[in-house]
């Protein structure tokens, strides 16, 4: 009977241990630590506890920690995965559109994001949807989404960026600049806001009011490197060559195998 009683005892602290296990692994798999909840989502997939809509979370969670991490086809992957098992998944539709953008794979995102707004309207669907049309340049039905987008949620400072350089592109300056300070007001931390409005009034040949944009932007980020090389092409607008030419080797020193950056320095009668 000892015998008896010891071995269910066993069984019974492996059961707790196994459990206790699980919920440690569910905890760590959708937690802050990407490359520990990549581990313990893994743990969980392989370990045959989930089923269902539980094992779908659980690679949904997976997908969203590879896609931070960059490796966006481990996430797609796992968001077929997630979405074989629960195709009302909004989350996996919208983040595996994100992926599908950041690969190129263009017409797939516009599906996914397409699924995600049937499911359920969020702005981060209207915004990851015109972010594939601006990709795609169907400029106007950008612009329409980033709307949305911003009218949902008005702290949506990406979507005003992106609002703005869709507007850019259509020759709307006066509603691009007016994006860009909407990005600028909500977020003024983020240097993206000013390069794009320096980047559209160098489309529209106004050099003095790129360099502006441009170095608010270099004062956030110092190795912005797309800053310094059209604040270079501004300088050249306005014969500042000598300027140019320290911004090009600036910008050539973060990408030392960039070839426009060096015809550019051969232009201006420079060597890198």
């Amino acid at each position: 009977m000892r015998i008896v009683v010891l071995g269910l005892l066993f069984a019974m602290l492996g059961f707790a241990a196994h459990a206790q296990s699980v919920e440690a692994n569910e905890k760590a798999c959708s937690g802050y630590d990407l490359e520990v909840s990549v581990r313990a989502c893994t743990a969980l997939i392989s370990s045959g506890a989930l089923s269902g809509a539980n094992l779908a979370v659980a690679y949904t969670d997976r997908a969203n920690s590879n896609g931070k991490l960059g490796q966006c086809e481990l996430a797609i992957q796992d968001y077929n995965a997630a979405l074989s098992l629960n195709p009302n998944i909004a989350e996996a539709y919208n983040n595996r559109g994100h992926c599908y953008g950041q690969v190129g794979r263009f017409s797939e995102g516009l599906a996914d994001f397409n699924k995600a707004i049937a499911i359920g309207p969020k702005a981060v669907s209207y915004s990851g949807r015109g972010y594939i049309y601006l990709k795609m340049a169907q400029y106007q039905s950008a612009i329409s989404d980033f709307q949305t987008a911003v009218a949902m949620d008005p702290s949506d400072y990406k979507s005003y960026d992106n609002l703005g350089i869709a507007y850019g592109m259509v020759g709307n300056q006066s509603a691009a600049v007016k994006s860009f300070s909407s990005c600028e007001a909500i977020q003024p931390s983020f240097a993206n806001c000013y390069y794009d409005k320096g980047s559209s009034y160098l489309r529209e040949h106004q050099p003095q009011l790129a360099i502006k944009e441009f170095d608010r932007a270099l004062a956030i980020n110092p190795r912005y490197l797309e800053a310094f090389g059209n604040r270079g092409l501004a300088y050249d607008l306005l014969g500042l060559h000598a300027q140019a030419v320290s911004d090009y080797r600036n910008a050539l020193r973060l990408d030392p195998a960039n070839s426009k950056l060096r015809e550019l320095l051969k232009h201006d009668g420079a060597a890198p």
